[in-house]
């Protein structure tokens, strides 16, 4: 039973109504006294967790990702205090509580973002339609005093935005660049109506308001969506971005120039020089050798034809690996196998040779028969095989003594049944620090044991750790297996989220995808999340053409690769159809640059010569 809510009196004389009205008010959100110590119990683990709450929890961020995307976009305009009581009930099936905390949402810059752009749209016709019956002049300096009048009024706001999108720049760029196109375009949409009224709005104060503001944002532009990432981030479309607000700026200084030919002939074609230097540099960024670019599965098996590096031969095995299994291999491993046998020959002559990257050299066929016996130690396979512990996490130092010894004697059946079992039986989806690795080199080992169908023993520790180390980006946008789920922070719904997805969990990625292969794909995946998962991978592949790739970019293009054979990944590609609104939400950028360029360039040609009256265009 819940106990009473009691807030002392700050007031004296003052009665308790108020904690009488708090505690009816907010009863059905107030966790329960034991429910609430209990959990807290189980989370420092004084007490076991039960199997129902668990079940319980593992159903909610199901529930909220099976609502159409639309609706949790269009959630996020709504504070949940707002929001009918019932009607988060029906709207959102895992329950008012959960629904109440995660309505505002990850989603509330994508939807401000378009928000912004229908605004633009709407408020750019109604300018374009109500053009004003006024005499306009030729004023340079009232039009200079009528614009400083109207950045006077609407300074706070505007600053506001700008810190905003400044801000924004770092947690969702392509909601920032929507934002700062918009914002611009709303400012010119403004002073442009303020010069209106002045009658001060002549083609040729439009034409130079409407060019500055754009070549302004072409400089912006040119540096946070070419290429087409910020931050690390994925702008889809938005290096078309500068080219659309290049050709605005110069159709509208054009129009400008109507009516004043033979005047500054020789600025007009210094103009047209840096137009062409502009269009090429964007050219030159996005698709020559100083922009980044994917890397293409061609670039992998070159790369790996080219390796002289063995220090980070374990990633370099996952990418063989990956590429094989995805039937994408066809590299020269001459160069590869000359540099690790140099390496070989030195580091166990001196005893410097660190023994966990011997499984991968030998499974790349980088060992010979001296280097073999340095390994071999049948004392430990003994060992291992008597023993009825479960191995703690040790199958990564077991399969390379298990391969040496493979390869220089045999292992009876029922040593090889008993180290399985062993191995199958360390893999505890529980323990803290339990991650893909683990599943990655169990599979391994029962593979080397020539055991590979009790593989399908580990399914049910695979689906968790899977689940367990799954982060979602804040955004949605991307998603990725981190290395260890302790780093992890969740939200209400039970999902793993963060800010920004790193890099460095391309390796323990690159594995889950491969243990996906082998073990299956979880059913708690949706088609969305494969999506998702493909995004991460296929902004993590890219690289800076000049510089060539090295693993840390070889190894999500071959785990992309791998991904793109799972039945599932088919399924997925079937499922999620694009659309013309998914199409709007992803070139949300390049459509409010678009609008900023037509608008421009439609009420500059409008605007009337100095003393022609303005007509309009009903």
């Amino acid at each position: 039973m819940k106990k009473p809510l009691v807030i002392e009196d700050l007031i004296e004389g003052e009665s308790d109504q108020l904690s009488q009205d708090l505690f009816d008010g907010l009863g059905d959100l107030r966790a329960d006294h034991d429910e609430f110590l209990r959990g807290v119990k189980q989370r420092i683990g004084e007490e076991p967790e039960t199997s129902e709450p668990l079940a319980a929890e593992e159903s909610k961020p199901q529930a909220i990702l099976k609502l159409p995307m639309f609706v949790q976009r269009a959630a996020a305009f709504f504070p949940p205090v707002l929001l009918p009581h019932g009607m988060i009930k029906i709207g959102f099936p895992v329950g008012s509580k959960v629904s109440a905390k995660i309505l505002p949402g990850v989603m509330l810059f994508p939807a401000l973002s378009i928000a912004m752009v229908l605004l633009t749209f709407a408020l750019g016709l109604r300018a374009v339609m109500g053009g004003k019956k006024l005499g306009q002049r030729q004023n340079e300096v009232a039009a200079r005093d009528d614009s400083k009048a109207w950045w006077r009024r609407y300074w706070l706001p505007s600053l506001v935005m700008m810190i905003g999108i400044v801000w924004m720049l770092f947690h969702a760029p392509n909601d920032a660049l929507t934002l700062l196109v918009c914002f611009s375009t709303l400012v010119f949409l403004g002073v442009y109506a303020s010069l209106a009224r002045a009658g001060l709005a002549s083609r040729q104060e439009v034409a130079k308001r409407a060019t500055a503001a754009m070549y302004w944002l072409t400089g912006i532009s040119l540096q946070l969506s070419v290429p087409d990432t910020f931050a690390g981030r994925d702008l889809s479309g938005a290096w078309l971005v500068p080219l659309v607000l290049l050709f605005g700026g110069r159709v509208c200084r054009q129009l400008g120039n109507l009516g004043r030919r033979g005047k500054g002939s020789v600025a007009g074609r210094s103009w047209i020089v840096m137009d062409v230097c502009f269009t090429a540099l964007v050219l030159a960024i996005h698709f020559g050798p100083v922009g980044k670019m994917p890397t293409s599965l061609e670039d992998v098996n070159q790369w790996l034809s080219s390796l002289d590096d063995t220090s980070q031969i374990n990633q370099v095995q996952l990418v063989v690996s990956n590429m094989e299994t995805a039937g994408e291999l066809s590299f020269d491993s001459k160069t590869m196998k000359a540099a690790a046998k140099q390496r070989l020959d030195k580091e166990i002559l001196d005893g410097s040779f660190n023994f966990l990257y011997a499984a991968a050299l030998m499974e790349l066929g980088c060992f010979e028969e001296e280097h073999y016996g340095a390994l071999a130690n049948p004392e430990a396979i003994g060992r291992y095989t008597r023993s009825a512990t479960p191995m703690a996490a040790n199958a990564e130092h077991l399969l390379p003594v298990l391969m040496a010894e493979l390869h220089l004697g045999s292992i009876s059946m029922e040593q090889r049944e008993a180290i399985a079992g062993r191995v199958i039986a360390a893999v505890d989806p529980g323990y803290k620090y339990a991650n893909s690795k683990d599943l990655f080199y169990a599979v391994r080992v029962l593979d080397v044991l020539g055991l590979s169908d009790r593989a399908t023993e580990l399914q049910s520790a695979s689906d968790e750790i899977l689940r367990a180390t799954w982060v979602l980006e804040n955004n949605e946008e991307e998603s990725a297996f981190a290395t260890y789920s302790t780093s992890l922070v969740y939200d209400e719904t039970g999902l793993a989220r963060a800010d920004r997805l790193t890099f460095v969990w391309g390796h323990s990625t690159a594995q889950s995808i491969w243990i996906m292969n082998r073990l299956g794909v979880p059913q708690w995946m949706s088609a969305r999340d494969l999506t998702v998962l493909d995004a991460f991978l296929a902004r993590t592949s890219r690289h800076y053409g000049m510089m060539g790739i090295n693993e840390f970019d070889a190894e999500p293009a071959a785990a992309q690769a791998l991904l793109h054979t799972l039945p599932e990944w088919k399924a997925a590609r079937a499922e999620l159809v694009p659309t013309i609104l998914g199409t709007f939400y992803d070139l949300r950028a390049l459509l409010a640059a678009v609008l900023l360029a037509a608008f421009s360039i439609i009420l500059t040609w409008m605007a009337p010569e100095e003393g022609e009256e303005a007509v309009s265009p009903g």
